[in-house]
């Protein structure tokens, strides 16, 4: 271990770990609770753009339900390949599932920097109560 820093963490210890933590909370921290609230966000934002007259409603509509066919509800929504490029790749992502002419709706006034920090405030708010 010269030059090297172990990752060590009583999170991971085989005993110690079930004194630390929360398992809750530990979920809502999971790639996969990551994924849903973005594409939650996704999917909001689009409503509210469609509420004031910035997109069309149908495109709100049809940008739901291309997140759904991204994510359709499964405990992992892609494989470890596919989710190295997760957040690179996510509104390209979305716009293919959602396709012409509402893809170019998807993401519209909103940074990949928004997403992942309403993501975060949308688990974190579910956190706080436990």
């Amino acid at each position: 271990m010269h030059g090297r820093v172990a990752d060590v963490s009583p999170f991971d210890h085989l005993y110690l770990s079930g004194l630390l933590g929360d398992e809750e909370v530990a979920a809502l921290l999971a790639a996969a609770a990551e994924i849903k609230a973005m594409l939650a966000f996704k999917v909001a934002l689009p409503k509210a753009e469609a509420i004031e007259g910035i997109i069309p409603a149908d495109a709100a509509k049809t940008i739901a339900n291309g997140a759904h066919l991204l994510f359709p509800g499964r405990g992992e929504p892609w494989g470890r390949d596919e989710a190295r490029g997760v957040r690179l790749y996510f509104v390209r992502q979305l716009r293919a599932a959602v396709g012409e002419p509402h893809g170019r709706h998807v993401h519209l006034a909103a940074t990949s920097q928004d997403v992942m920090d309403s993501g975060l405030i949308l688990r974190l708010a579910r956190a706080l109560p436990i």
